[in-house]
């Protein structure tokens, strides 16, 4: 009887942990660790239009559609992210007050290049009141865009697109 009840039982468990190794190989289309490496750490600093650092900043980090990080800066408005090569991201700063703003980060180096650069930059909120635009879709706009540049082999900000994007606001703002 006692042979009996112990073979039931080494049954039992090996039917389980069998079991769970079954499920384990049904999981196996879950989503793969992210491969690659780390190609660009960014950081900076969020002030206001009178240079003070602005806290409680919704920071955002977006790969396509989906917050891949998310928080508030501290009072000292500081942000970073070290972000993986050959991806583009969109980190989104929002504050109630202030006019959102996005900046794109296209990390895509050279096939040769593994190395890990870093890039820091500070970037201003402006106070919703006084900059209501008639175009609203130029806020949806990224404000800055960075990337990769082969001839400088470094990260650089699109001055030129800046530029562009902040004549088209001020032309558009409402008095």
């Amino acid at each position: 009887m006692k042979y009996g009840i112990k073979l039931v039982a080494t049954l039992l468990v090996l039917t389980f942990a069998s079991h769970i190794r079954a499920q384990d190989e049904v999981d196996s289309d879950a989503p793969a660790e992210e491969e690659g490496f780390t190609a660009l750490v960014i950081s900076g600093q969020i002030t206001d239009e009178k240079d003070k650092t602005v806290k409680a900043v919704n920071v955002e980090l977006f790969e396509g559609n989906e917050v891949v990080s998310a928080f508030y800066t501290k009072k000292n408005g500081k942000f970073k992210f070290q972000l993986l090569d050959g991806h583009h991201y969109t980190i989104q700063l929002t504050k109630s007050g202030y006019v959102s703003k996005r900046i794109s980060v296209n990390t895509n180096l050279p096939a040769e290049d593994d190395n890990t650069y870093y890039f820091d930059f500070d970037i201003g909120l402006v106070p919703e009141e006084g900059n209501k635009v008639k175009d609203e879709t130029l806020y949806e706009y990224p404000s800055a865009i960075i990337g990769f540049d082969d001839r400088r082999t470094d990260f650089y900000f699109d001055e030129k697109y800046t530029r562009s994007l902040m004549k088209d606001i001020r032309t558009s703002t409402v008095n």
